[in-house]
């Protein structure tokens, strides 16, 4: 075979090969778009019917919630960067293709503590790096709408896991690799962390 005709053949089984990594890469994109659609809208639908948030009584334990990996938690929202992603229980790869994920073991949303949700640089989070000090965060879940207040960001190692920790007040942590416009696995963590505001 001809010199001219190998490099013919491996020209074209490359080209192959891009075309299908990118049709690979815009179908994940497409199916993520669409079960976002969906789940907003299903959250929508759902948010006029949904009662209020049962009080505890007095002197009673909460029962601990669980949530099956994937499950649909909330929407959150950054007007400011017009940022909308659905949260989802867990932090699985097959997770945070589809949208946002909750941090297992961190308090929910609506709950006390801090709330720690993670997501992809190059996807849903990619807006984060334009975020300031003082934007408005609105977490949205069938017990209600939750607005925060971001008061600083942070850059940090993957090990540094210390803001994570729960804390007494009600607080939103949001979490994706950094640098922003890094290839390949990103070697550090950018940290946005929010305090829930009153009403």
């Amino acid at each position: 075979m001809r010199p001219k005709t190998v490099l013919r053949i491996v020209e074209r089984a490359l080209a192959a090969i891009g075309v299908a990594a990118i049709g690979y890469c815009g179908l994940i994109l497409i199916e993520a778009r669409w079960f976002q659609y969906q789940e907003k809208q299903s959250l929508l639908k759902a948010l006029p019917a949904a009662p209020p948030p049962a009080l505890p009584a007095v002197n009673q334990p909460k029962p601990e919630l669980r949530f099956e990996e994937g499950s649909p938690l909330g929407l959150l929202e950054i007007p400011r960067l017009n940022l909308s992603t659905m949260v989802l229980e867990g932090t699985e790869a097959s997770v945070l293709r589809r949208g946002a994920g909750h941090v297992e073991g961190t308090a929910f949303p609506w709950g006390t503590g801090n709330s720690a949700i993670a997501g992809h640089r190059d996807t849903i989070f990619r807006p984060l790096r334009h975020i300031h000090a003082k934007d408005e965060i609105v977490v949205t879940t069938l017990r209600g709408k939750f607005r925060y207040q971001v008061d600083w960001t942070k850059i940090v190692d993957p090990h540094q896991t210390e803001v994570l920790r729960p804390g007494t007040k009600q607080a939103l942590t949001l979490i994706t690799c950094y640098p922003f416009y890094y290839i390949g696995n990103a070697p550090k963590r950018f940290i946005v962390h929010a305090v829930r505001l009153a009403g």
